[in-house]
């Protein structure tokens, strides 16, 4: 009996050892598990706000290089073209040992009405603003990371909604108001009659008192258009600049003093508190627009 219960024993302890698992390899299948989730999880969480900072970039490489140029000189893209960094991106997966595939649509830029994503625009530097410059695309991506025995995969579609705080399609309306504004002020292509004049002097002194009054219609504007856009951060001045040609002719009965003018009006907008990064931190753009007028002025000097 005692041998009996003796092997029976031996055979516990025999089945103990070679049944057992080896918690080794169980461990490492724990681990490489662990392992292809967090890289797929990276990857999948750090993709989007990648490419708004790609975005952003853009944008801004954009700004440096036609601020403070002539508004008839400039044309701000209407998109944003993605799918050469859609490639960057998967050559730059795979050396991490990540396999990604990717769709990015090209990112729209169009006039910002409110009610762009909030969180999105934390990552890329946006706010809010009407009349700034929306960014809307849509990325959807495929993820895999393999690690030792285990593999991880990822399936994201993320719908891009921000807004650059350049106010740029503000700029462009104060311009066209501008131009339509000194448009119904300011002569051109025409004549105006200044009336009469006693001696040289006085003919003189009313063409001065003319030209004055067309300078203050423009000065005007400018002062409207000041009120109306500096509630809205903007920053509008008027450049003036006036040529003038002086003619006599001699008659029988009276003479007839006249100028011609070149009217000049350099309109700058400015927005001064947007901030923007190529190479180093920038703050403020602007752009002008200049507007030529050409017109008469003329008077009788009686003898």
């Amino acid at each position: 009996m005692r041998g009996v219960l003796a092997l029976f024993s031996l055979v516990l302890l025999f089945c103990a050892v070679v049944l057992t698992p080896d918690t080794r390899d169980l461990d490492r299948v724990v681990i490489d598990a662990s392992l292809a989730e967090s890289a797929t999880y990276m990857e999948a969480e750090t993709l989007p706000p990648r490419y708004l900072a790609y975005l952003r970039c853009a944008i801004d490489q954009w700004l440096v290089e036609n601020d403070e140029r002539e508004l008839e000189m400039i044309d701000l893209p209407d998109r944003v073209p993605g799918s050469e960094w859609a490639e960057e991106v998967e050559e730059d997966a795979r050396c991490r040992g990540a396999e990604v595939e990717m769709r990015v649509d090209d990112a729209r830029l169009s006039e910002n009405k409110g009610g762009t994503n909030p969180e999105q625009n934390v990552p890329f530097a946006g706010e809010d603003k009407r009349g700034a410059i929306r960014v809307t695309s849509h990325m959807s991506f495929k993820i895999k990371a393999e690690r030792g025995l285990a593999a991880a995969r990822a399936l994201r579609d993320v719908a891009i909604d921000v807004c650059h705080p350049l106010l740029y399609f503000l700029i462009v309306d104060a311009h066209a108001e501008a131009e339509e504004a000194l448009a119904g002020v300011v002569p051109n292509q025409t004549s105006i009659d200044a009336g009469k004049a006693k001696n040289y002097e006085e003919a003189m002194a009313k063409i001065e008192e003319t030209l004055a009054e067309v300078e203050a219609k423009v000065i005007e504007v400018e002062a409207r258009l000041i009120r109306k856009y500096a509630p809205k951060a903007l920053i509008i001045s008027f450049e003036l600049e006036m040529d003038l040609s002086y003619t006599r002719h001699r008659g029988l009965r009276h003479d007839l003093v006249s100028v011609d003018v070149r009217l000049l009006v350099k309109v700058i907008v400015s927005d001064p508190e947007v901030r923007y990064w190529h190479f180093r931190m920038h703050r403020g753009w602007s752009c002008w627009a200049m507007h030529e007028y050409g017109f008469n002025v003329a008077l009788e000097i009686g003898r």
